[in-house]
């Protein structure tokens, strides 16, 4: 992929955030994966809840971390589950920290996705957490998406590459 070294970096800056025994939540897309793959044998206890079959297929056979996938209506192209049981079977959960990858991400709009179907599961993984943490790369950063998912003010931190324009960052 052509971010592949700032998802890392991105995914590296987000994994300092875990420790042993927290609940996290991920959300789909392609940096959640690389996410999912740097949390690799790290940890001997943690609970991971996701709607991504592609992070929870990643997470195979790690005996660190206790696996909860999010079922409902599949959306292959996103490859996430969605809709109302994918919402509701975040109800009887608690998350200590959501790691939320959207689309866009503007210092005004918040955050913003273009997947319409996803939208609802980021925001019930927002409103069900302790800690709610964006994920983009730099290029996504200033930008805008055609659904609001949070304001930035919802948000604990927003995690990025270095490659961040130093006027945005201020």
């Amino acid at each position: 992929n052509e971010f592949s070294d700032e998802k890392f970096a991105i995914a590296e800056a987000a994994m300092a955030l875990i420790k042993d025994g927290d609940i996290i939540s991920i959300d789909s897309g392609s940096t959640a994966v690389v996410f999912a793959k740097v949390l690799m044998g790290k940890f001997n206890h943690l609970i991971v809840i996701t709607h991504s079959l592609e992070v929870f297929k990643e997470l195979e056979g790690e005996h660190g971390i206790k696996r909860i996938l999010v079922g409902g209506e599949y959306l292959e192209s996103e490859g996430a589950f969605y809709g109302d049981l994918a919402t509701s079977c975040l109800d009887g959960l608690q998350i200590g920290k959501a790691f939320i990858f959207p689309s866009a991400i503007s210092l005004t709009g918040g955050a913003m996705d273009f997947v319409t179907e996803l939208v609802p599961v980021q925001k019930k993984f927002i409103s069900k957490a302790n800690q709610v943490y964006l994920l983009a790369d730099s290029s996504k950063i200033e930008t805008t998406a055609l659904l609001k998912i949070c304001e930035l003010q919802a948000c604990d931190e927003i995690i990025t590459d270095s490659k961040l324009d130093n006027s945005i960052f201020e």
